[in-house]
């Protein structure tokens, strides 16, 4: 598959989505060492609940914007398999890893995915791609530390 033909916007608010809404559960680990168990069932619920809101929503912005609806529905359909995909691959490192390396592992691929696809994107557009990259992993990772000093404030709180 070439990687100049893959239509980006097929794959990048669903990708994105569960990586921005996967790492913020995800950082809540770093505040509640045994929440694993907690954690797994919020991103299935994620994957598949939430996946099908944000993706029924995008598929409606779609049709307001009088797209055809074959694009529409082939938008629809990436759309959703790539945030279930994503969601599927940190249920699967939270299966198989111990909660700390686990979660380390978690933001590195997702962190990686965001990189990668920023790259892509910023050399499509002809711009800078460190600036790009640098753009959506920085928002990634204040996500991510939002996440996890409200996951400790809450924690503290609680307990």
């Amino acid at each position: 598959m070439n990687i100049k033909k893959v239509d980006l916007r097929k794959i990048t608010f669903g990708m994105t989505s569960a990586i921005i809404t996967g790492i913020a559960a995800i950082g809540t680990l770093f505040a509640n060492p045994n929440g694993k168990m907690l954690v797994i069932p919020s991103l299935l619920i994620f994957a598949i609940a939430d996946n099908i809101a944000d993706t029924f929503s995008m598929h409606m912005y779609q049709d307001a914007e009088l797209l055809k609806d074959k694009q529409v529905w082939v938008s629809t359909i990436f759309n959703y398999c790539a945030r279930l995909f994503v969601s599927l691959i940190f249920i699967l490192i939270l299966v198989l890893f111990p909660t700390y390396l686990a979660s380390i592992l978690c933001i590195i691929f997702g962190l990686l995915l965001l990189t990668g696809v920023s790259y892509i994107i910023a050399k499509r557009k002809k711009s800078n791609p460190l600036l790009m990259i640098v753009e959506h992993v920085g928002l990634a990772v204040l996500v991510l530390a939002l996440s996890t000093l409200f996951g400790n404030v809450i924690r503290s709180q609680i307990h």
